[in-house]
C-alpha cells in the first residue's frame, strides 16, 4: 500500500516553532476518483428518398389531358440523438432537399376547332438545414385510410419560406372569329389546384430482428396519391 506524508498541526501540544509532526496516510485516501465514462447516446442515421404524386382525376382540358404534382424529399447521411430519457422519438436538424414538379396539358382547351392546346409546367428545388424526426408510430395511411402499423417512421419539415418555383406555359387560340392565324399566348402562371403543401412525404418501416435497423418500404398517402419509398434507419446500437 502506497502512503502520502501529511503535515498535522496539533493544537495546545505542539510548541510554537516546532515541527509539526507528519502522519502516513493512505495513498487512496487522497487520491482524486477517475470520472465514469459517459454512455453513448443512441444515434439514429437516415437515408431516404420519400416520393409523392398526385393525379387530378379530372384532367386537365375537355379531353381530361395529364394534370399531376410530384412532391420529392432526399435525406442523406442525417444523425439524430436520442435523449437518454426517451428512445420511441427523437429530432434534431440536418440537411435536406426537397422538389416539386407539376405539370398539365391538353389538346382541346376550349372547343374552337384546332389551335386549342396548351401546356403548363412548375418546378423547383430548396436544399438547406431544416428538422428531421425519427419517432415510433402505430399507423399507416394508404389512399387516405388509416390502418394499424407498428414500427418506426422518418419525416422532413418543410422549409418554412417553402420551395421557390419557376412556372412556364402557354396556349394556342385564334385571333378571331375568322380562325385565320394561330397565336401563341404566354401562360406563366402555375394552374390553380397545385400546391407544393399538397404532400408531407415520409418514411416508414419495421424494426429489424437485430434492432439496429429500419429498412424503409412504407409511406403515408391522400386521396389520389401515389408514393414510393427507399432508404434505412440505422442505430449505432440496439433499440430498446
Amino acid at each position: 500500500m502506497r502512503y502520502t506524508l501529511v503535515a498535522v498541526v496539533l493544537t495546545g501540544l505542539v510548541a510554537l516553532g516546532a515541527p509539526a509532526p507528519v502522519l502516513a496516510v493512505p495513498f487512496h485516501a487522497v487520491a482524486k476518483k477517475k470520472p465514469k465514462k459517459k454512455k453513448k447516446p443512441l444515434i439514429a442515421t437516415v437515408n431516404g428518398t420519400f416520393t409523392i404524386r398526385q393525379d387530378n382525376p379530372d384532367g386537365f382540358g375537355n379531353d381530361s389531358g395529364p394534370n399531376w404534382q410530384q412532391l420529392k424529399v432526399v435525406i442523406k447521411d442525417a444523425e439524430i440523438p436520442f435523449r437518454a430519457s426517451n428512445t420511441q422519438s427523437a429530432s434534431d436538424t440536418a440537411s435536406v432537399r426537397f422538389a416539386y414538379a407539376a405539370e398539365a396539358s391538353t389538346e382541346d382547351r376550349s372547343y374552337a376547332a384546332g389551335c386549342d392546346s396548351e401546356r403548363r409546367q412548375t418546378s423547383g428545388t430548396w436544399t438547406g438545414q431544416t428538422t428531421v424526426e425519427v419517432r415510433e408510430t402505430n399507423w399507416l395511411v394508404t389512399n387516405g385510410k388509416s390502418k394499424k402499423y407498428v414500427g418506426w417512421q422518418v419525416f422532413a419539415a418543410p422549409p418554412a419560406r417553402g420551395i421557390e418555383l419557376e412556372s412556364t406555359g402557354s396556349y394556342l387560340e385564334w385571333d378571331s372569329i375568322l380562325m385565320t392565324n394561330c397565336l401563341t399566348v404566354p401562360a406563366n402562371e402555375p394552374l390553380g389546384g397545385w400546391s407544393q403543401g399538397f404532400a408531407k412525404p415520409d418514411g416508414l418501416g419495421k424494426l429489424t430482428s437485430d434492432n439496429r435497423s429500419v429498412p424503409l418500404t412504407a409511406i403515408d398517402t391522400e386521396v389520389d396519391q401515389k408514393g414510393t419509398v427507399s432508404g434505412t434507419i440505422k442505430f449505432n446500437k440496439p433499440v430498446g
